[in-house]
């Protein structure tokens, strides 16, 4: 969803991921893998027209910082990672982000 006015837009978007497979290192067993739980991330972002053809924009994917899926009790210290590998976001959260657009 987008919204403008005069120089200021701003963009919205809500991410919904229903449940999906969590495994690590490809382990498809019960003690390497483990339905994980949906989840909604938010990508929002500010836009500034400062000339006619400079803008100026703000922005984040992921703004509330969703982390992919936890490794389940007992498999932390074995497999030697904190999340599982697949998953619909990543494990590192939250990307953030300045930009500057000038058209020729």
């Amino acid at each position: 969803m987008g919204q403008s006015w005069d120089d200021l837009s701003t963009s919205i978007r809500a991410n919904y991921f229903g449940e999906y497979y969590a495994t690590h290192a490809d382990d498809t067993s019960d003690w390497g893998s483990e339905t994980a739980d949906a989840a909604v991330t938010i990508d929002l972002e500010v836009s500034y027209a400062v000339m006619d053809n400079l803008t100026v924009s703000v922005g984040a994917n992921n703004i509330f910082d969703q982390e992919a899926q936890k490794l389940k009790d007992g498999t932390l210290g074995e497999l030697g990672a904190v999340y599982y590998e697949s998953g619909p976001f990543d494990y590192n959260g939250g990307f953030y982000y300045g930009r500057v657009n000038y058209r020729f």
